[in-house]
């Protein structure tokens, strides 16, 4: 690194002198979008995304599960216990039917070391509730989600409460 750093240190100051380095970007990708937690900040009232393709439930494979695992055992040696949750899905003409959503979170429970702490229709929501991608859910969405995810944190940590 102390080789490389001298090449790095000029590209900076010249980017910097220009004008053209580290410049403030709009949207969810600026830096100004996210708080000092890394969570997005700004509002986002809005969906201004468009499904068209099928929304289809996780792939669970071997190396999914193999990974997620792998995973777990390395922050177990360090004391930490991974609990996998629900992502965030959209729920409408598009969407496969959930039965192939069940099928995937039985698999995902019946491979993982660890605990899968969710059920996927639980974080199904209407198209609306998604910003700008498939990935991003509006202000609303987010606050659904989060208060999902609470509850399903708050029931795991019952039913382990004496571990």
């Amino acid at each position: 690194m102390m080789e490389a750093y001298p090449v790095y240190l000029k590209k900076c100051l010249e980017l910097f002198g220009s004008g053209s380095g580290n410049r403030t970007e709009e949207g969810l990708c600026s830096r100004e979008a996210f708080n000092e937690y890394g969570d997005i900040v700004i509002e986002r009232a809005d969906s201004k995304y468009t499904f068209e393709s099928p929304v289809n439930a996780p792939t669970v494979n071997d190396t999914v599960i193999a990974r997620i695992n792998e995973l777990s055992e390395w922050l177990s040696e360090r004391g930490a216990v991974l609990l996998v949750a629900g992502c965030h899905i959209g729920k409408e003409e598009l969407t496969v039917p959930e039965e192939e959503f069940i099928e995937a979170q039985n698999m995902l429970k019946e491979g993982l070391s660890c605990p899968f702490i969710s059920d996927y229709r639980d974080y199904m929501f209407d198209y609306r509730l998604f910003y700008d991608s498939n990935a991003h859910l509006t202000t609303e969405g987010v606050e659904l989600r989060t208060q999902q995810l609470i509850e399903d944190l708050q029931q795991w940590m019952e039913l382990n409460a004496d571990s």
